[in-house]
């Protein structure tokens, strides 16, 4: 009854709310109305701008397009006007005119994200930093019901787009890319492409320049303006998208940060809606909820730290997963478990064969899952790579896919330079492949194709096929490449994966530069401060030593400067999860964005003198511009490993697990919690942590120690962490905050 209820009050609120405000544009009607929410648990407004013919034609359904607002705006439009606009139509009349030469529903969700006893608050959507638990992605689906319930629309993803200004671009485009099965077209007008978003007690730093995978089907376009703030930034997105995305335009107009080229903005959507792009047989996507649904699919993890949850190559033959702390190349965290749900693909209340390819591992599993009674199968895997292949029962078939694709340097591609790129190919399949050509197709550039013949592969195992490219000066401003690579069986049966391979862009120079191994330096910092520091984590010699946790600064303009690093060492793991850090440019240029700088940990096991290549990335603050320049280097190794392990992060399940997260170059030997109660500090309980993979510790030597811990009764504890590495170099960590533990006596 009381579901019932709250329907009969939201439809009389529409109702009573919902009267004329405005009357433009022969008579286009603008709607102002709320809704209750049950995803954000409160009643939400939205305007509505309804074509002259709505009324005149009961019976037509229209396309629908999303306009999410920005910064200090709401949905009835900007909250002060210039004096220089005044004399111009505002924003609702251009949209309006436009809803009646498109023939179109626009429709304007609230972003308003303050509290009740807040004062009045201009930042909208809960993102950069993530300040309430609403979660305006999340609501997108709802709306959508809301509206074609209640309104005459064409309910299909072909008829339904969403666009935005500022930050409500940013909205834009991570929703499309979120829920590409509800949208056909996206448009940014002068979107930062970079904000913090996600759930309230781990958000992460979330880059549309990472996600371009997420838009299989999704049209995209960016207009911006020459003289906009975030120019700089829309160039860094154009380097990355116009290379990898076949559905992306984008248009830069005279003028600044404003509504650039909106009548352009609306054909888009016109073209996108008599065009739409047809459902993806194979896509992939990235999601920074740990549960989510996408295509059909389902996925559920227990990740309870900042990540991602990547699928790529989804299909009905299988897919690849991983959950990673960072993009594009963060390690996979393997201690985190996930479930997949497909989409109902196959047979009801059928036995299937599911092959499991661990890439940390290097080796299969094989389990059979029966699908449930809509045709859906549960695939339960781990956090790491997993590489899924799907089968019935007594299939043969050959499956290969692409283990790994490099080029012959760990620096990317380089223009202008020849560059072998090896390909692993890997036989997921249950017979193997006896014969086939492998074909490198670069998208958008230059390059011509290479075509080899590949050798038999066995079940099971791979192969490496090398081809050899110049790479043309032409995608010299390019940060990425795609290339499709094919392969072909002698009876016509194709295989077709796409990889994205870095591009080394940008001024190639000889920097002078320091090594932060622990050393106080003056730097510079959010672009424009002079900060004093401690930086890296070691001796403070300034030469680089097994086992320490260092930075490279360079030194331009008379000050230092961080970097970000790439190597092809393997003893520099830049793929760790406190390998980056971001250090925030808002104060500077007031967008949102970050320079990702590195502070890796040298392995212990490097041998004395060895010689490391790495490639610096550093960017120079010229505003509204940040110039981005590069260079390389070589260092030197000498010394023993003598720096203490440190304790990264510590988490605590409600079920009394605790993880504690240890960075160090090598071995740990040890790492013990001492719990004290804050109510009785004479219970004093010392509790030895494991990296074993047994129990509750899911991965072995993953640097992640783990126990369930048992306390006699309920309440707060403190922690003091000892730990030891293979070298006895130790250290202690009393964790600032205090703990809460389920006592025995509550179980």
């Amino acid at each position: 009854m009381l579901i019932q209820m709250k329907g009969v009050v939201q439809m009389l609120t529409m109702c009573v709310i919902g009267l004329f405000i405005a009357s433009a544009a022969q008579g286009t009607m603008v709607v102002d109305s709320i809704h209750y929410s049950e995803v954000m648990g409160e009643n939400r407004h939205y305007r509505i701008f309804l074509p002259t013919a709505y009324d005149q034609n009961t019976s037509k359904k229209y396309s629908v397009i999303y306009f999410y607002h920005g910064w200090s705006q709401r949905y009835f439009g900007s909250l002060n006007r210039q004096n220089s606009e005044l004399q111009k139509p505002t924003e609702e009349e251009l949209i309006a005119d436009l809803v009646e030469q498109f023939n179109v529903i626009v429709v304007k969700p609230d972003g308003y994200n303050a509290d009740a006893d807040d004062a009045y608050y201009l930042r909208p959507y809960n993102i950069g930093p993530v300040e309430t638990h609403r979660q305006f992605a999340l609501y997108f689906p709802e709306f959508v019901d809301f509206i074609d319930a209640n309104y005459r629309t064409i309910a299909e993803r072909d008829h339904r787009g969403i666009m935005g200004y500022s930050m409500g671009g940013f909205m834009a485009f991570w929703i499309a890319g979120k829920y590409p099965q509800l949208v056909t077209a996206a448009g940014s007008f002068c979107g930062s492409p970079e904000f913090v978003i996600g759930p309230k007690d781990f958000p992460v730093e979330y880059y549309h320049g990472d996600m371009y995978g997420n838009y299989d089907g999704v049209r995209l376009r960016l207009n911006y303006g020459r003289e906009d703030f975030i120019r700089a930034y829309h160039k860094d997105l154009n380097a990355i998208f116009t290379n990898v995305l076949e559905n992306y335009e984008v248009q830069d107009y005279p003028g600044g940060h404003a509504l650039s080229g909106l009548e352009d903005m609306f054909d888009f959507f016109s073209r996108s809606f008599n065009e739409p792009l047809p459902r993806p047989e194979k896509w992939s996507h990235i999601d920074v909820y740990p549960v989510f649904e996408i295509w059909d699919y389902r996925i559920f993890s227990d990740r309870d730290i900042p990540g991602f949850t990547v699928l790529e190559n989804v299909n009905k033959r299988g897919f690849r997963s991983s959950v990673r702390p960072f993009l594009p190349d963060g390690k996979s965290m393997a201690q985190f478990n996930l479930v997949v749900q497909t989409a109902p693909l196959y047979q009801k209340n059928k036995s299937y064969s599911i092959r499991i390819y661990s890439y940390s591992r290097e080796d299969f599993t094989e389990k059979t899952v029966r699908s449930d009674r809509s045709g859906s199968l549960f695939i339960a895997l781990n956090g790491g790579i997993n590489e899924v292949a799907i089968f019935e029962l007594n299939e043969k078939i050959a499956v290969p896919v692409i283990h790994t694709m490099e080029p012959d340097t760990g620096f990317g591609l380089e223009p202008g330079e020849g560059k072998v790129i090896t390909v692993e190919v890997l036989n997921m399949g249950t017979a193997d492949l006896t014969d086939g050509t492998l074909e490198f197709r670069p998208y958008n550039a230059e390059i011509h194709s290479y075509r080899s013949k590949i050798e038999p592969i066995s079940l099971g195992s791979g192969i490496n096929v090398n081809g050899v490219f110049t790479i043309p000066t032409s995608i010299k401003h390019a940060t990425v490449q795609k290339f499709d690579v094919v392969i072909t069986d002698s009876k016509g049966r194709e295989w077709q994966e796409s990889k994205v391979l870095p591009v080394r862009k940008g001024r190639l120079i000889e920097p002078s530069f320091e090594i932060a191994d622990g050393r106080i330096f003056t730097y510079l910092s959010r672009a424009s401060d002079a900060i004093t520091a401690k930086l890296g984590y070691g001796n403070g010699d300034g030469q680089i030593n097994p086992g320490e946790t260092f930075m490279i600064l360079v030194e331009e303009g008379g000050i230092h400067r961080l970097t970000r690093l790439s190597s092809p060492s393997p003893y520099i793991d830049l793929s760790d999860p406190s390998a980056i850090e971001s250090d925030s440019w808002v104060p500077f240029d007031h967008v949102g964005g970050s320079f990702k700088y590195s502070i890796p940990t040298l392995s212990s096991s490097v041998p004395e003198d060895e010689m490391v290549d790495l490639d610096v990335m550093y960017w120079i603050p010229d505003y509204p511009d940040h110039i981005e320049k590069s260079g390389r280097i070589k260092l030197r190794v000498s010394g023993n490993d003598k720096t203490a392990p440190k304790v990264e992060r510590v988490t605590l399940g409600g079920d009394n697990i605790i993880r504690a997260q240890i960075v160090d170059g090598g071995k740990i030997n040890k790492v013990m919690a001492e719990l004290t109660s804050v109510d009785d500090p004479g219970t004093v309980l010392k509790i030895e942590l494991y990296d074993s993979g047994e129990g509750e510790d899911r991965v072995e030597d993953d640097h992640v120690f783990t126990r369930k811990i048992k306390v006699p009764y309920f309440g707060k504890y403190t922690i003091v962490l000892y730990v030891e590495d293979e070298f006895r170099n130790s250290s202690i960590r009393k964790l600032p905050e205090h703990y809460v533990f389920f006592g025995q006596d509550l179980k």
